[in-house]
């Protein structure tokens, strides 16, 4: 699965995402453009979760789940 942190990537607010806890069935990959690839283990997850943080030079946004 791809997808992009949106929500709170502006041209200048956005600096990076930091993984705070790990999805329990893949991995996840954050990229420079504010995209991110969720891997599964295998075919058959249905459903994950993992929580990240958006940092910002200033200060740090609240943790966000993606389900």
């Amino acid at each position: 699965m791809n997808d992009t942190l949106d929500d709170f990537i502006t041209e200048n607010l956005y600096h990076k995402a930091t993984l705070t806890s790990n999805p329990e069935k893949g991995a996840v990959q954050f990229n420079e453009d504010g995209t991110f690839i969720y891997t599964p283990q295998n075919k058959d997850v249905e459903e994950d979760h993992f929580t990240y943080q958006i940092m910002h030079d200033m200060f740090s946004m609240i943790p966000y789940m993606f389900t």
